[in-house]
């Protein structure tokens, strides 16, 4: 993987070592941006926002609309998103509360009919809801979505039993009930320890 700081390229072949010295640098001297990636397109970024002091955290799966981020106040938060993501451990992948930022969408072309195929869980077109918990306790929390989320593919996966998928997404206990929300194959949003639907947004365009 490249690694790359302020638009500065510090190692094509990055080792464990530049990522770790590169995120505990941000924000202390000179840097402020670290981007650690396999392609142009694909890659994860991190940016120290000095008026907030606190970090935005992104990653880039090919496409303007596969851009998602969120906004992060720990430093070992970003390096743990950093390191699983070096590591192709998964764990980044649900390891905070990403959301699609469209922004990149309306700044950039976007090819007619692209669907992600290689999103794990994201099969067929339309809304669908994945919810990582341990049954019966996401049952109630189904028919809460179902309710709020008309037409939408909704789907429970036992931790217990589904345990390639729950690895394949970097699922943690302590994390339990995790939510993802995919619309024509393309992720959206992910929410983490979700007790209640009442909590969260609606999460289809036809809800």
């Amino acid at each position: 993987m490249f690694l790359e700081t302020d638009f500065v390229e510090i190692a094509k072949e990055a080792t464990r070592d530049h990522v770790i010295d590169l995120i505990q640098s941000l924000g202390e001297g000179a840097n402020s941006i670290a981007i650690l990636g396999d392609e142009d397109q694909i890659y994860m970024q991190t940016i120290f926002l000095s008026e907030r002091n606190e970090f935005a955290l992104e990653f880039r799966n090919g496409e303007p609309r596969q851009h998602y981020t969120v906004n992060i106040g720990s430093k070992d938060t970003v390096l743990s998103a950093f390191l699983s993501y070096f590591e192709r451990t998964n764990r980044w992948r649900t390891m905070v509360e990403w959301r699609r930022d469209s922004h990149y969408e309306e700044i950039q072309d976007r090819p007619d009919g692209f669907v992600d195929t290689e999103e794990y869980l994201a099969k067929g077109g339309g809304p669908r809801i994945a919810i990582f918990g341990a049954a019966p306790d996401t049952g109630n929390l189904q028919r809460q979505l179902a309710d709020r989320n008309h037409g939408a593919d909704i789907e429970i996966i036992d931790i217990e039993q589904d345990s390639r998928i729950v690895a394949d997404w970097g699922i943690a206990h302590s994390d339990l009930p995790v939510l993802i929300a995919f619309d024509d194959g393309i992720l959206q949003r992910v929410f983490l320890r979700v007790e209640s639907a009442d909590v969260l947004p609606v999460l289809t365009t036809d809800g």
